[in-house]
This record gives structure tokens, C-alpha cells and sequence, in this order.
């Protein structure tokens, strides 16, 4: 279990527990049963200090929510409130504080009128694995699906399908499908490449599957692998989308920059890019992945920590450090292209190499265009921290994100092209690693302590 926010349903119990009680209403059971029979399935999570708290809020919000809520319910709420044993877990944090006293006032304040919850539709899909389904989308071009196998869950049996190559004004007959291979989903934005083989087609209502766009043909000929379980759901009413964005992008991608030259590259070697604008980016190469099954031996190349008009003299290479690891930028790729956008041999140059090749996996699978937006952009960002820290120590007081951004960007100058929710990010995320920052209210921040639950504590 875990929490990916402060909100009251950002948490995997809250999210479950609400659920799991309106699926049991919609089974008719009375709001005392399906809270007694949810109290007897969490009892041994209900004295955890994490699970505990996040089971009664969710509770009570949900039965709120429903004009369900029982007196006990929203008591032992309440009392988890006032007592803070739910801040425990946040360290006292702000935000999630202000949750809460929101939480109170509302399950204090009068709730709404019981509403009709319906029981929750329970798909039962019976195509066969190996079956080819022809699919129209909603712009009217027509795909076929293979079934893969089949995923059963609290909403019923769906299927787990992929494309083949067939994307056209007409259907496709089953003479023109059952030899048809694997198109496999490779979608090209500005910043990388969103990669998909396999996905569950998840239906919600009766209504939600195109039953009039769908024929189902017969049995491929070609070889598949069956699969079973698959971490990709695509709701029926966005998958018209998602197929006309694959058949529009790339069918392939490639190692590298464009050409073989990365086949030479060797762990530990350091190159430099010169952009556009004159800038010099250095990268250096930890290791090689195979995105299977889109692509094999792509080059993993960790961004550096220099973007200035020349690089660094020899000497000085090896002394150049990573860029920060942050996992909503971009500092590891796995250097790709497709049929569009290679890249000249000669857009890195070798400048040294250095027995020093640790680095996370791949994060972004991206061509060497994308990967400049990315790191340009990771850089300017990471340039921040010395200019917040050095602002903030000097300042009288608290100081608002808008006072902050504009002192940011006289100071910073073009390293700082950053915007108020990137700084107010940043600062979280620097004090959630013990630098000397706090924040005061919703918008403010001052000179203080690290987050008091960081494993260490920065000095300066």
C-alpha cells in the first residue's frame, strides 16, 4: 500500500475501501453490513499507523460522498483528526494538513441525500485467444485486434489484444488478417516515445464497447505469444484515439543516433553535442538496454552537468559531475530513432572516456532531438537550487513564489527560463531532501529546516 498525494483518495487503502464499499451497496447490501463486512476484511491493517488512518477517511469521506455516513464512522474520523495520528506518517506536512481540516468540516457538515449506486457492470468477454477482431475506429479508418489472453478482475473478464499491420479505408477480411505480424504501438511526442505492445480493453457499462464497429473474423494463422497479465488498460472510449496515433507515427525505431557509429561506443565514453544555439551538452554513455520488443542495443546515455559555449579541456572532463537524478526530468535516455529524425554520426563527439559508468536505468526512450529539449531544460532546472538558496538565505522573511520567480529570472538570467509551479516544485522537492527550506502557507516560502523525514540533512 502507499500514497502518491495528499488528497484523501490519493492513497492505494482510501482509493480501495471507497470502491470496494459502493460495489457492495450496488450488491444491496444496507450501509451496516457493507461496513461491518468491510471492518472484518481490514481488520488486521486497522491498528497500522499508515493503513489504519487512511481506511477510516476514506470511509467516511465515501459514505459521506453517498449520504451513507454512520455516526461511528464519522466519529473514529473525526477522532483520527484531532489527534493528528494521520499527520504522523506526513511529518506534520502542510498540505496534507489542510486536507484534513477540509475532511472535518465536511463530514461535519450536513451530507447530501442518499444516492441510488448501481452495481458495477461485470464485463464477460468470449473471444478466443488467437482470434482476429476487426475494429473501426471513431474516425472511421479500420484496424484488427489479435487476442492475447484474458485478465479477470473485480469488473469482470476483458480481453488483452494488440495491432497488426492493417490500417485502411475498407475492412480487413480474414484472408487479409491471419498472416498479418504485430504492429506494435510507438507513439512520437516532442520529448520521447511512448511505447505499448500489448493492452487490456477495459469496457464500464454495456454501452462502452463499440459492438457496431466490432466483426470478429477468425483465428490468425501467424505466431503470437499468449499473455496473461498486462499493466496497460485502455478504456474502449480513448482506444479509437490510440490507434490512429500509432498508424500516423513511426513503425520503427533504431539504436543511436542514425547509423552505426553508437556500435563503437563503449561504456564510460564522453561525448559532446554542440546545439543549435551554440551550446554544449556532454552525455556519457553507462550502458546498453533492449526495449524488447521495439528495439535492441540502444545506447543509455546519462546527461552531465554542463551547458555552456564550449566544453570542458581535457583535463577537466573526467571532473565533470552527473546532473541530478530527478525522476520527472530528463538526465537517462535510451538513444533511439525512427524512420524521420536520425541523427548526423557526427552530432556527438567523443571528447574522453571515464571507468565511472554508474547511472540509473533508462527513463525516457527518446531520439537525439527530443533528448535536447529534454536536457536543456533539465539543466536550467538544476541551476535553480544554488540562486534559491543564496535568495532565500539573504531574505527578510517569507517570500512569495511570484516574488521568488521574478528574483529568479534578474538573477538567473536565461538559466532560470523556469515557471511558478516548476520553482514551487522544485523547492518541495529540495525540502523534502532536507534542504533549509519551508513553506508558509499555500504560496510562500522562507529560509528554515529540511523536511524533518529526509535520511540526511544538508549543511552549508
Amino acid at each position: 500500500m502507499g500514497a502518491w498525494g495528499t488528497a484523501i483518495f490519493s492513497d492505494d487503502t482510501a482509493s480501495d475501501v471507497r470502491d470496494e464499499f459502493r460495489d457492495l451497496i450496488g450488491e444491496g447490501l444496507s450501509t451496516e453490513q457493507a461496513t461491518d463486512k468491510l471492518l472484518r476484511e481490514y481488520a488486521p491493517s486497522l491498528d497500522d499507523p499508515d493503513d489504519g488512518p487512511p481506511f477510516w477517511l476514506g470511509l467516511a469521506v465515501t459514505q459521506w460522498k453517498c449520504g451513507r455516513l454512520l455516526e461511528r464512522v464519522k466519529e473514529k474520523a473525526l477522532g483520527i483528526i484531532d489527534s493528528g495520528a494521520d499527520l504522523k506518517r506526513w511529518s506534520g506536512d502542510a498540505r496534507r494538513r489542510a486536507v484534513l481540516e477540509k475532511t472535518r468540516a465536511q463530514l461535519l457538515s450536513p451530507q447530501p441525500r442518499p444516492t441510488r449506486i448501481r452495481k458495477r457492470y461485470q464485463e464477460n468477454n468470449d473471444w478466443e485467444v488467437g482470434e482476429l477482431i476487426s475494429y473501426q475506429t471513431p474516425h472511421g479508418k479500420y484496424a484488427v485486434l489479435r487476442v492475447l489472453g484474458h485478465t479477470t478482475g473485480s469488473t469482470g473478464k476483458h480481453p488483452i489484444v494488440e495491432l497488426v499491420n492493417w490500417y485502411a479505408a475498407a475492412p480487413a477480411s480474414l484472408d487479409d488478417a491471419r498472416h498479418l505480424e504485430t504492429r506494435f504501438g510507438i507513439e512520437r511526442t516532442e520529448r520521447g516515445y511512448g511505447l505499448s505492445h500489448a493492452a487490456i480493453l477495459a469496457a464500464t457499462s454495456s454501452r462502452d464497447q463499440p459492438a457496431a464497429r466490432l466483426c470478429r473474423l477468425g483465428l490468425s494463422a501467424a505466431p503470437f505469444e499468449r499473455i496473461d497479465r498486462c499493466n496497460t488498460v485502455r478504456p474502449w472510449r480513448h482506444f479509437g484515439d490510440y490507434v490512429d496515433k500509432v498508424f500516423a507515427g513511426p513503425k520503427r525505431l533504431f539504436p543511436g543516433l542514425g547509423g552505426d557509429a553508437h556500435e563503437n561506443w563503449r561504456a564510460g565514453d564522453i561525448f559532446c553535442h554542440r546545439t543549435a544555439d551554440g551550446k554544449c551538452l556532454l552525455f556519457r554513455m553507462i550502458d546498453r538496454v533492449d526495449l524488447k520488443p521495439f528495439v535492441r542495443g540502444a545506447p543509455i546515455v546519462a546527461l552531465l552537468d554542463w551547458n555552456r559555449p564550449t566544453p570542458p579541456d581535457a583535463a577537466d572532463t573526467l571532473a565533470v559531475r552527473p546532473a541530478p537524478d530527478h525522476g520527472k526530468l530528463g538526465v537517462h535516455f535510451a538513444l533511439t530513432h525512427d524512420e524521420g529524425n536520425a541523427a548526423p554520426e557526427q552530432a556527438f563527439e567523443r571528447i574522453g572516456h571515464s571507468a565511472d559508468v554508474a547511472g540509473k536505468g533508462v527513463r525516457t526512450t527518446a531520439s537525439l532531438d527530443m533528448v535536447v529539449l529534454r536536457a536543456e531544460r533539465s539543466l536550467r532546472v538544476f541551476a535553480l537550487p544554488r540562486i534559491l538558496l543564496e535568495l532565500l538565505q539573504n531574505a527578510d522573511g517569507p517570500m512569495t513564489i511570484a516574488a521568488i520567480w521574478k528574483q529568479v529570472r534578474e538573477k538567473g538570467g536565461e538559466n532560470s527560463a523556469a515557471s511558478l509551479a516548476e520553482i514551487d516544485a522544485l523547492l518541495n522537492y529540495l525540502r523534502n531532501n532536507a534542504y533549509p527550506f519551508e513553506r508558509v502557507g499555500k504560496n510562500s516560502w522562507k529560509w528554515g529546516v529540511g523536511h524533518p523525514a529526509a535520511a540526511w540533512r544538508w549543511t552549508p
